[in-house]
């Protein structure tokens, strides 16, 4: 039996992305019910590690860029 994706399952809910969501000075990061990272809006640092702690979690760069609003520097450099 060869491999499948989600895609190619008819009826299969889209995928759930990294989203950002800000409020009363506060950041929450998640990805549908899950809570990944919860931070005050002015501490950089804490940004910082949510960002790292992401990637190594297995997150795609490309999308926890898009979620912190960070563009690829090696796209802006053509």
């Amino acid at each position: 039996m060869g491999v499948t994706i989600a895609g190619e399952l008819a009826g299969m809910p889209e995928q759930w992305r990294l989203e950002r969501v800000e409020g009363g000075g506060q950041v929450f990061v998640y990805r549908g019910p899950d809570l990944f990272a919860h931070y005050d809006a002015d501490d950089l640092g804490m940004r910082n590690l949510a960002i790292v702690g992401l990637t190594n979690a297995g997150f795609p760069g490309g999308e926890v860029a898009t979620c912190f609003g960070l563009t690829n520097p090696s796209k802006s450099r053509r």
